[in-house]
């Protein structure tokens, strides 16, 4: 987290591709890790790293979603990274023939597996990790078998929630185009009426994570109108910096990094002229001072919504 925030800073190298900035930042989380694996209290630290770095963090890189779209920023808490590395451990193990493999490896993999499934994390081992979305490979298409009950389900669902499974989808998989057409239909639906039973926040990011995978442009329109309809009318109630974590996501649709930037910045101005309190958009203000701090060409784009973030907080 601290390095992923100041790597770039530290390095005078603000271009720097984001799998150099990966790499770096791992290789000083290795370097660290070693240096303090005889503190007494790491579990504090961690804490202490999460309380002042974890914003900033977590807003550095949404930015590399349009780059990166599959691997997600909260997936580096230690039970995530232990399903990593069981993944990658089976991975590596199957490409060995089978009678070279010692049985105490097998014995641990086994045993490692079954305290994931036990955790609820079993299928995390599978997700891809912080590097699998540089290489030169295309995710299996969700029409497979294997996500056929759940493309069935999706195609006579009424709303997003009727579809929980949708979420090991996009995570798995490249979300099909009957998956892209019945998540349009579900958002295309009235504004005002619900696309989830509850928690319909979680579920319109989750459409933008299945928007971004396709580099579906309209399907990520719908998602930004429903989260500017949530600002404007405080449906939900959730924190404005909530749903614009959202909006970026679903900008990340936007393969063209110009248009790409130019979405952020339509979509920052948007939420600030359709939401009021001081507090809010001081939220809001500090968000977009991370942003362009991670890129400087948001500087320009960001500079309406930033105006008019201070001229209502100054009413």
């Amino acid at each position: 987290m601290i390095a992923t925030v100041n790597i770039r800073r530290a390095a005078k190298a603000s271009t720097a591709p984001l799998f150099w900035v990966r790499l770096a930042a791992l290789t000083q989380a290795g370097v660290l890790a070693d240096a303090l694996s005889g503190i007494s209290d790491a579990t504090g630290f961690l804490k202490w790293a999460a309380n002042n770095f974890f914003p900033n963090y977590l807003w550095t890189c949404m930015i590399d979603l349009r780059e990166s779209p599959r691997w997600h920023p909260e997936w580096i808490d230690p039970d995530h990274l232990y399903a990593e590395v069981v993944g990658r451990v089976q991975g590596a193990m199957q490409m060995l023939v089978e009678s070279e493999c010692p049985s105490a490896w097998s014995g641990a993999l086994e045993f490692a597996l079954k305290r994931l499934k036990k955790t609820g994390r079993l299928l995390a081992a599978y997700f891809p990790g912080p590097f699998d979305d540089f290489g030169q490979f295309t995710p299996l298409s969700s029409s497979i078998g294997a996500f056929k009950e759940i493309e069935g389900k999706l195609t006579s669902a009424r709303k997003l929630s009727d579809v929980p499974e949708l979420s090991v989808l996009a995570d798995l998989s490249q979300p099909s185009d009957n998956v892209g057409a019945h998540i349009t239909r579900i958002l295309d639906a009235p504004i005002e009426e619900n696309v989830a039973d509850e928690e319909e926040l979680r579920f319109l990011r989750l459409a933008a994570r299945i928007a971004r995978g396709r580099h579906d442009e309209s399907l990520a329109g719908l998602v930004t109108n429903r989260c500017l309809f949530r600002a404007r009318h405080r449906v939900g109630n959730e924190p404005a910096t909530d749903i614009f974590e959202v909006m970026i996501e679903a900008c990340g649709s936007y393969n063209n990094p110009d248009k790409y930037r130019a979405q952020i910045g339509e979509s920052a101005t948007k939420l600030c002229f359709g939401v009021n309190g001081g507090e809010v958009l001081k939220n809001l203000l500090a968000v977009f001072d991370v942003l362009t701090k991670r890129d400087e060409k948001l500087i320009p784009v960001l500079a309406r919504a930033s105006s008019i973030a201070r001229t209502k907080i100054h009413r």
